[in-house]
Order: structure tokens, then C-alpha cells, then sequence
């Protein structure tokens, strides 16, 4: 970046932070010290690049583009799309004007054009027209355009410049191409009248229309990252690792401020003016801001925030914030937001919950953990010891700082902790109309303070008189109505009024009111300081003590006119000048100025908290003497500046980007004078919905209604795409907004839906379908005389009908009835059949226990026939013989079988039929087999050994022709 000084500055470091005050910058200028802005990320979860985010540009009102590694992003206001180019190489660099885009990437540029109606982008590739004149190209790291104070008539005052490492030149909107300067070309920044080139030895100076006005030699080791031309010819010169280098007209030095010194150390990578504060990404120390280029401060890192350290470009768009691309992904500094992190306390993630700036500079921060002090010229906290948190109220009382906590409460004198109260948590002290005492609200009740001027010590100024007696209810909250007489609220259990005896520290009289006595249910009770008045903050609305109906009443000043009675409050106070604040959900409002008596709606301001909530129900602010606020939140503190905070005007707004009929694919339906015109029937539309405002990048959602269907609004949505279906004929009052909290309205972006009707219902059908109504009722008229004639024969046939039905049923009963008998039948021979089985598996197990005897008899007839003389071994084998016949079952074999036929019916006469070569011991086989008789079983029933059993099932398949893969008693099983 290279920007002009005039005379009389001398020198160049100042001359530098004056000379980039000249540059066009946004037209609303946030606070620009160096205290932390709220950070919104967009990592690559959310944009869905690649990890370098290497360029960035604003200039376009509707779009945020970036040149990622993986392609061209752009970001709408809510949601990010990724666009690869058209050689889907790398992006590298981006720069452009309203709905037009110079992109260059790795041998690519192109021209993309954001106002076509198409889906796809349109782009216009130079690339071949660059390299017909000029030849191949690597990368193209940088892209520049004319600032808007160019004469927009002129030549090149729309065209945008670029460089390579081969060469420089510029590109028209229509693709023409110039070659400005041959390579190799190391870097190029913005001067104020122009473009700088660096060379190898030089820096070559050109203005905005491709003319060198100067060039001076440079150190070829050094790369510039910006520059700054005086009229007496001194430069200065930011570079990547050498620090800030200073020319004089003859020569180069180094400068040695702090500046320099840190930028060698973590090299320079881009600069960007903002107001009056200088910003340099850098490679590896974040972001650095200076305002003379010697000292400066480091706000923003990634231990405090940034995505990553590695800051590749910095961008300020027309609000003020500034897009930052990183390795990562983008971060979007909300400069124009209200919020800022005090210095020092970036760090800080325990939830904040009171803080004390004292008059000399010295400031006090009460945590969840700890209280921590803070010299007027250190960054560093300091924990004061002996208190425990969370630390409930901090506060200078007669000059002393008080500090309540958890445990007790006390003096911090010298970052020391003197005790006062140490038996139970206190909430906060109050002042009573006598200046000598004062009442500690406790976790249990009231506890009653004197004070003393006279004391040296925080223990002789201040002593605890005791508690006051009668009442032991959490008091956070006191208001003395008179002397003797206080109010103290409890969150749920309502407001109580207490009458005290003070001398004594006793109560006389103690009234509860609650929801029985006009408080709105369910309780929520915060008892608040209006105009120096009680007010009590509920869950719907503020409410007020009506002292002649002795009840609360909703509250009948000018704020109820700004206000929903209907939602929850949690606090509302003045601040010193009389403004009005009000802690709401998750937003903070500011009625300025003045108090209830001048309160105007359009002056109101809000301050969105839902990224660093307060933490509810402790809510707190302290007012600080140079105007800004003091907000505990629940990752430390926050200061709000109030001519800042958002108004109605900074709300986002919508527009309709596409609308898509998807009952036709690919095709859009147009916007005519804010209304879309449908043929009849019943449509679906998508509507996409953009709106680029980037103070609330990141956290938009959708809504939209019908109107002539619900006055309800939709239910947030973050997809920018909403359909709407079942869309009939007539005419649609459709609305959208941007949504961001239920208390924060948005602007409304209507649209009218008219669906033609079907052709029926139109005007002139009406008629005719009335014409032929009437004559319907003639024709009706004459076929109901016609028609009665008719009903004695009907009813002549009914009662016919009706006999028949009768005869019908009866045939039906007599055929169920047939039915039924044969069912029982049927169920008889299967009992019947089921007995059979059963006598016949009887038999079975007969037949193979006799012949298991008989094998047994057998066998030991045989051991005993060796133990005996020879005369007598005949006898045995006489016996033998007799048992090897009468094992053979013929008879026995008869009767079987009868009994099997009765189960199996005509099992044998079937296989006999089928198979007619089976011997008699197959058949038998086969019958064994349809029984599931194991091979053991049936060679005890056929007298035979296993071996004979399987070598005839072997047999039987062979005359039965079954195949290896055949289960010869599944076969059998099946004849």
C-alpha cells in the first residue's frame, strides 16, 4: 500500500499514519482503540473451503469474496457458496466493483459477473487472451481496483490491475487486456495515486491509468508489503522480514522503533487503514495496530481470539468491520459493534460478575473465581487473596472498596482484603438516609454496618452492628422507602416491605407481596432504581407499589408506551446522565436521554449479547466517567459504547435474491412491481433471500408469514432458502425478515403471490354455471314426477329384494351348517388316524424290543456254545436255527402292516405301482425309512447287521434312480 503526504510532516512514520488517513474509508467509524472487538468466525466447517483464505474483497455492497485454495467464495450475508474456477485451479486473488469480480488464480483470470439470472456464475476467462499477448503464467497473487474517487469516464478507471511473477497489466470489465510491466515481479501494493511494482532491484510507481511515474532501486532481498511516497521524496517502506525500511531520496535505512523490531520478528504480510489506527496482518503474530510506526499494540491473536496467527489479508468494508483471511479460515472484527473487551482481560474465560474503575486510573473485576486488580498502566491482573467467588457486587463506599462474595463481604484497601462480614454470603451494601449506617443484604437477611469517618483503619471505619432479627430471606435487592422502612425483593418469592426499629435492629412490621397480591405469575422479581423511584422488573412487564390499594400495579408511566407488558425484564436503572437502561433476554436497551419524562422510541438503542451472554439472573452494569458501560458477561467483561449500539436503521434487510418455481424445473419466476403473477393451479416457490450487513454476518435466521393465514411468523430458520407449497389460487400476502432476537423487529420485505383461478372460477363461468343451476332445478322438477312415479315400483322390488335376502341367508345358514358337520368329520378321522399312529409307533417300538431280545438271546447263546463240550453244542445250533427263523417276523410282519396301511394309506400300493423290480426286503426298507427309522433300528427289526442295513439302502437307491445329491428318505418321504 503506497499513500501520499503532503508537507509540512517530516517525519515519515507520521507522515505514513496521515498520509493513509486519505485513503476513501468507510462512512461509519467505529471505536478504533485497541481494546478487543467481537470476533465472528466463519472457519471451514462453516464456508466450506480449503485452509487459506489468501484474499479478501469488500467493494461489492451485496457480496464478501475470498480467494481460497480450493476455489472463489462468496458470502451473501448468510450463507457462504464455493465457486471453483473455470480451470479449477486455486484462487489466489480477488478484487472487484458492484456485481463484478476480477479473480486470478493459479494461470488463470477471469471476470465473474454477479448479476446474472442464471444459476451456474457467469464467468469471462482472460486467460487466453493474456497469454496471446504476454505468454504463460503462474499464480496471480495480487488484484487491485480503482478507488470510487477515480473519475469513473476514464479509460482504465473501471478496470482492475494485476500482477504475476511474469508480468503486471490490467483487464477491462469487457476482458481487454494491457500489459503495464514485465517481470519477474516479486509483490505489488496501493500508493495513493496508483500502483506499486516491485522488480528485482526496483520499485516501479504507476498511476491508476498504466503510467510509471517513478522507480527506485530496492534492496533485492527485501519484499515490500507497503508504501508511502512524500513529496520531498522520502519513502517509507513496510516489508515482509526486514522491518520498516526508510528512503531519504538517496538511500535505504532501517528504522529501529519497536514497530520494526516486532515485524522481523513476525513478518508483515498486509496493511489496512482504520480511522486513525493503522492495522498489519502478519504471518505469524496476528494483528498488529499502530498510530505513529513506532510503538504499537498486539489486540488480536489467536490466544485471544483469531482463528489462527497466519493473517493473509485485512479488508474494512462501508460499516466499518473488518474481513480478515487467514490460514483457517475468514474472521469478521466487528468494529462497528458497541462491545469491546477491556485490555487485559482477553483472556479471561470465567464468568464476569461485577467491576469497579476507580477515578485514578485502577480497576477492580469480580469473577465466578476471584476478584482481580489492575493498575492504571498494567495490562497484567493481580488476584487479591482471602476472597472466594463468585464475587456478587463491587463497589467505592465513602471511598472504600467493598467487595461482597460468597462468603462474607469486606474492604480491599491497598490490594489487600480486610473482613467485615465473614458468617454468610452477601450480596451488596446499601446507603440509608442516616450517612452512619448502613445494611448489608445477605443470604439471610439484613445485616445493620456503622461507619465512622474517623477510622485509620478499614475495620474502625467500618463495624458490624448485627443482623436484623425477624427476618432471614435472601436480600439482593434494597430500596429504603423512609427511615426505618425498606424494601427487599426476593426472585420467587416477591417483594417483602419491612418496617424496622433500627436502634435495635428489630422488625415492627413485615408485608409479602406476591402473585396474590398483583405481581404477574410465575414470579420474577427484581426490585430497580427508576428516577430515583422503586420499580420491579417481572416476568411481564415493570410493575409499581400502589401505597392506597396497598397492591402492585403494572406500571402506568411513558414507559409502558416502549415496552412488551407481555415479556420478561430482568433489570432497569439510569445511568448518571438519565438514560434509561434495560436488560432484556439476550439483549441490553438504551432509551436515551433524560429519564421517563422524555423518552422517544426513535432515539432507543440496543446492544445484542447472545455471543457473550449476560450471565442471567446476575446482571449488572457499572457506568464509567468517559460514557461507555460496564457489562459483566459470562467470559469476563465487555464495554458497550452507546453511540454505537445498533438502532432500527443499522438492522439487516433483506432482499429476494431468486425465486425458483419448483413445479417447473429450472425455471424462475420473476418479481414485477413487488409481485409474482402464476397461471391457475397450485404452485411450490423457493425463495432465496440475501442481505449483506455485516454486523450481523454470521448470525442472521429467517422468518417468514402469510398473512392471509396466520399472523404468526415462522419459526427462525438458518437456511436463506424458504419454500412455499400448496399455493391455490388467489392472492398471497407474503412476508420476510431477518431474525435476531424476538425483541429486535427487523425490517419487513413483502412480496405479493397472485395465482390466477381456474377457469371455473372465473367471472363469466359464474354466470354460466348459474344459467345452468336453474335450469338443473327445472329439469329436477319435472324427473321428480317422473322420479315418485318410479318409488312404488322400488319399492315393490325392495320387498322382493328383501325376500330374496331372506332366502339367501337361509341357504347360507344351511351351507355353514354343512360345512360345520363335515369340519367335524374331517376332525374325527383325524383323531381317529392320530390313534392309529399311535398304535402302529406301539407296535414299532414291539417289534424292535423283540427283536432286540432275540439279539440278545442269540448273542449269548453263541458265548456259551465255546464254553461248552461238543456233544451238546448241537442242541445249541438246534436253538439257533430256531431263533434265526422266528427273527425274521413274518408273521408279525403281517399284522405291521395292516397297521401301517391304516396310517399310511396306500403307501405300498403306490411305491409298488411306481418302483415294481423292489425285492421284498426293499419294500420293507422303504416302509422302515417312511417311518424315520434309523439304520440301528431297522437292522434290529430285520435281523441283519448295520453294515447289511446300509450296503441295501445303497441298493435301494440304485432301483429307485436317485441321484448322489437325493435324500433317499426325504424321497421316500414324498411318494
Amino acid at each position: 500500500m503506497l499513500l501520499k503526504i503532503n508537507p509540512p510532516f517530516r517525519n515519515p512514520l507520521v507522515s505514513l499514519l496521515l498520509g493513509l488517513s486519505v485513503m476513501p474509508l468507510a462512512t461509519c467509524f467505529a471505536n478504533t482503540d485497541a481494546r478487543q472487538a467481537v470476533i465472528q468466525h466463519f472457519d471451514r466447517k462453516i464456508i466450506g473451503g480449503g485452509t487459506q483464505c489468501s484474499y479478501v474483497s469488500v467493494e461489492n455492497s451485496n457480496h464478501v469474496a475470498v480467494a481460497n485454495n480450493l476455489g472463489l467464495l462468496l458470502f451473501d450475508g448468510g450463507d457462504w457458496t464455493l465457486n471453483e474456477l473455470p480451470n479449477g485451479a486455486q484462487a489466489k486473488s480477488v478484487a472487484g466493483f458492484e456485481n463484478l469480480l476480477y479473480c486470478g488464480g493459479q494461470g488463470f483470470i477471469g471476470i465473474l459477473h454477479l448479476n446474472s439470472t442464471k444459476d451456474e456464475p457467469q464467468w469471462i476467462d482472460c486467460t487466453p487472451t493474456i497469454q496471446s499477448k504476454s505468454g504463460t503464467f503462474d499464480d496471480v497473487w495480487r488484484m487491485f481496483v480503482p478507488p470510487m474517487k477515480i473519475d469513473r469516464t476514464q479509460k482504465h478507471a473501471n478496470c482492475a490491475i494485476f500482477s504475476c511473477s511474469e508480468f503486471a497489466g490490467s483487464i477491462t470489465p469487457q476482458g481487454e487486456y494491457q500489459q503495464w510491466l514485465t517481470g519477474p515481479i516479486r509483490n505489488a501494493a496501493t500508493w495513493t495515486n496508483g500502483v506499486a511494482f516491485q522488480t528485482d532491484g526496483f520499485i516501479h510507481f504507476f498511476d491508476w491509468l498504466g503510467v510509471e511515474v517513478e522507480k527506485i532501486r530496492l534492496d533485492a532481498d527485501w519484499k515490500m508489503e507497503g508504501v508511502l511516497e512524500k513529496q520531498n521524496q522520502n519513502i517509507t517502506l513496510l516489508t515482509h522480514n526486514h522491518g520498516i525500511q526508510l528512503w531519504n531520496g538517496s538511500m535505504w535505512e532501517a528504522s529501529e522503533s519497536p514497530l520494526s523490531v516486532r515485524l522481523q520478528q513476525v513478518r508483515a504480510n498486509c496493511i489496512e487503514q482504520y480511522g486513525n489506527t493503522v492495522l498489519i496482518g502478519t504471518s505469524s503474530g496476528g494483528i498488529l495496530t499502530t498510530t505513529d510506526f513506532k510503538s504499537y499494540q498486539n489486540p488480536y491473536t489467536q490466544e485471544s481470539g483469531l482463528i489462527s496467527n497466519s493473517v493473509l489479508s485485512m479488508k474494512s468494508d462501508v460499516r466499518g468491520n473488518l474481513w480478515v483471511g487467514l490460514e483457517g479460515g475468514v474472521d469478521l472484527i466487528k468494529n462497528n459493534w458497541p462491545h469491546r473487551i477491556p485490555k487485559g482481560l482477553e483472556e479471561i474465560k470465567e464468568a464476569g460478575y461485577s467491576s469497579l474503575h476507580l477515578a485514578d486510573g485502577k480497576k477492580y473485576w469480580g469473577t465466578s473465581q476471584a476478584v482481580y486488580s489492575q493498575s492504571p498502566d498494567e495490562e497484567s491482573l493481580k488476584v487479591i487473596d482471602g476472597i472466594s467467588g463468585p464475587i456478587w457486587s463491587l463497589s467505592e463506599r465513602q471511598n472504600d472498596v467493598w467487595v461482597c462474595h460468597r462468603s462474607g463481604a469486606g474492604i480491599i484497601q491497598d490490594d489487600k482484603f480486610h473482613p467485615i462480614i465473614n458468617e454468610t454470603g452477601v450480596w451488596n451494601i446499601w446507603a440509608s438516609s442516616d450517612p452512619t449506617i448502613w445494611y448489608a443484604g445477605t443470604y439471610l437477611g439484613l445485616i445493620q454496618i456503622q461507619y465512622t469517618a474517623r477510622g485509620r483503619h478499614p475495620r474502625s471505619r467500618w463495624q458490624k452492628n448485627g443482623r436484623v432479627e425477624g427476618f432471614d430471606e435472601s436480600s439482593r435487592f434494597l430500596s429504603e422507602e423512609s427511615k426505618g422502612v425498606w424494601w427487599v425483593s426476593h426472585p420467587y418469592k416477591g417483594a417483602f416491605r419491612l418496617e424496622l426499629d433500627e436502634q435495635n435492629r428489630t422488625l415492627s412490621r413485615v408485608d409479602v407481596y406476591d402473585d396474590t397480591s398483583g405481581f404477574p405469575s410465575p414470579l420474577q422479581i427484581n426490585l430497580c432504581t427508576l428516577d430515583k423511584g422503586m420499580i420491579f422488573a417481572t416476568s411481564k412487564g415493570f410493575y409499581r407499589w400502589n401505597p392506597e390499594s396497598d397492591r402492585m400495579e403494572p406500571d402506568s408511566s411513558a414507559l409502558r408506551q416502549l415496552i412488551d407488558k407481555n415479556q420478561s425484564y430482568q433489570r432497569i436503572m439510569n445511568s448518571p446522565e438519565g438514560d434509561i437502561w434495560i436488560f432484556k433476554n439476550q439483549s441490553i436497551h438504551m432509551l436515551p436521554l433524560g429519564g421517563l419524562s422524555v423518552l422517544d422510541d426513535t432515539k432507543s438503542r440496543f446492544a445484542f449479547m447472545e455471543q457473550n451472554p449476560v450471565p442471567t439472573p446476575f446482571e449488572s452494569i457499572e457506568f464509567l466517567q468517559d460514557g461507555q458501560v460496564c457489562i459483566p458477561v459470562e467470559r469476563g467483561f465487555t464495554y458497550l459504547t452507546p453511540n454505537l449500539m445498533h438502532h432500527d436503521q443499522m438492522l439487516p434487510a433483506l432482499r429476494i435474491q431468486e425465486v425458483t418455481h419448483l413445479n417447473t424445473p429450472n425455471s424462475n419466476a420473476s418479481i414485477e412491481d413487488g409481485a409474482i403473477l402464476l397461471e391457475a393451479g397450485v404452485h411450490a416457490l423457493e425463495f432465496e433471500l440475501t442481505g449483506l450487513n455485516s454486523d450481523w454476518a454470521g448470525l442472521l435466521e429467517y422468518q417468514w408469514r402469510i398473512q392471509n393465514v396466520a399472523e404468526q411468523w415462522s419459526r427462525p430458520t438458518s437456511n436463506s432458502r424458504i419454500t412455499l407449497s400448496g399455493l391455490q389460487p388467489g392472492t398471497h400476502e407474503v412476508e420476510f425478515r431477518a431474525f435476531i432476537d424476538e425483541n429486535i423487529p427487523c425490517e419487513v420485505t413483502p412480496v405479493t403471490i397472485i395465482v390466477h383461478p381456474y377457469w371455473y372460477q372465473l367471472p363469466w363461468m359464474r354466470a354460466l354455471g348459474l344459467l345452468l343451476s336453474v335450469s338443473l332445478v327445472i329439469v329436477f322438477i319435472r324427473r321428480n314426477r317422473r322420479i315418485l312415479e318410479a318409488d312404488h315400483l322400488i319399492q315393490k322390488q325392495k320387498e322382493h329384494n328383501k325376500r330374496m335376502e331372506v332366502e339367501r341367508a337361509m341357504k347360507a345358514s344351511m351351507e355353514e351348517t354343512e360345512i360345520a358337520l363335515r369340519a367335524q368329520k374331517t376332525e374325527a378321522k383325524e383323531q381317529q388316524l392320530a390313534a392309529k399312529n399311535k398304535e402302529l409307533a406301539s407296535a414299532t417300538m414291539h417289534l424292535v424290543q423283540k427283536s432286540q431280545l432275540i439279539q440278545t438271546i442269540d448273542t449269548s447263546l453263541q458265548s456259551l456254545k465255546s464254553q461248552i463240550p461238543g456233544e451238546s453244542r448241537a442242541e445249541i445250533d438246534v436253538l439257533l436255527n430256531i431263533i434265526k427263523e422266528g427273527g425274521k417276523l413274518d408273521n408279525a410282519w403281517d399284522t405291521f402292516t395292516k397297521q401301517f396301511d391304516q396310517v399310511h394309506v396306500e403307501f405300498h400300493k403306490r411305491i409298488t405301482e411306481q418302483f415294481p423290480l423292489l425285492t421284498k426286503t426293499d419294500f420293507k426298507l422303504c416302509t422302515y425309512l417312511r417311518m424315520n427309522l434309523s439304520s440301528k433300528e431297522i437292522a434290529s427289526l430285520m435281523f441283519v447287521s448295520l453294515r447289511a442295513v446300509e450296503v441295501s439302502r445303497s441298493r435301494l437307491r440304485k432301483r429307485l434312480g436317485l441321484q448322489k445329491d437325493q435324500n433317499l428318505i426325504a424321497f421316500i418321504q414324498n411318494i
